[in-house]
């Protein structure tokens, strides 16, 4: 944000992060245009995800969870049709259980980069090309599927 501009400096983006669905694979839910009054999306209590599948989907039937962890057993035992967060925490879902999938794209913008003490511009090139070597190398993306379970978009 450019608030978090304001206190320290940021490396390119080495991952474009936004919330996201997760369903049981088959199911008719293919992004926000599915989500009506007959939909329960499972989300954590208080969390921006909550605040935004909200505004996003006013007609779905949101329910709250302490954790993700109880909001993926949830989502699992049937109590809801989807669930909704940052597409990384998802995307760790859906390795744990393959019958899962993230549909739809993400709904929300949030890349991450490192943060760097401000007043280190050498710092923030010297990472930034690092991360432009991985890229450029190939490597980025064999981490990228090994730790996220899909390939890069």
């Amino acid at each position: 944000t450019e608030e978090r501009k304001e206190q320290v400096d940021f490396s390119d983006v080495y991952f474009e992060a936004g919330q996201s669905l997760l369903v049981k694979k088959g199911s008719p839910i293919t992004g926000l245009e599915s989500l009506n009054k007959d939909t329960k999306v499972l989300t954590v209590k208080g969390s921006t995800s909550a605040q935004n599948i909200r505004e996003k989907a006013p007609d779905a039937v949101i329910l709250e969870f302490e954790n993700y962890q109880d909001a993926f057993t949830a989502l699992k035992a049937g109590q809801g049709d989807a669930l909704t967060t940052d597409n990384s925490i998802l995307l760790g879902m859906q390795q744990q259980d393959p019958s899962f999938e993230l549909v739809g794209g993400n709904f929300t913008d949030e890349p991450y980069g490192m943060a760097i003490k401000k007043g280190n511009p050498e710092f923030v090139k010297t990472v930034n090309e690092l991360l432009k070597e991985l890229k450029d190398s190939g490597e980025y993306d064999k981490l990228y599927e090994q730790w996220m379970g899909v390939k890069p978009e």
